[in-house]
């Protein structure tokens, strides 16, 4: 496990310091979370917007059911 060190001015830590303990987290559990949870919520954006692309350039998109019709066809 590695330790990393991050610089605080002193509102920063009484914050962040007060937040731990109204959540009665430990602050590296509560650091770690948010910044796993900002990755999850950018690699999700980018997702979207992938999508969104693809949408634009003539993909065609149907339902599972439509699908399934036109295999059968």
């Amino acid at each position: 496990m590695s330790t990393i060190t991050l610089h605080l001015n002193n509102e920063e830590e009484r914050i962040f310091n007060e937040f731990a303990k109204y959540k009665g987290e430990e602050l590296s559990y509560l650091l770690k979370s948010s910044l796993l949870e900002k990755i999850h919520q950018e690699s999700f954006q980018n997702s979207i917007q992938h999508y969104e692309k693809r949408k634009d350039e003539d993909l065609v998109l149907m339902s599972h059911e439509d699908f399934w019709k036109e295999v059968e066809r």
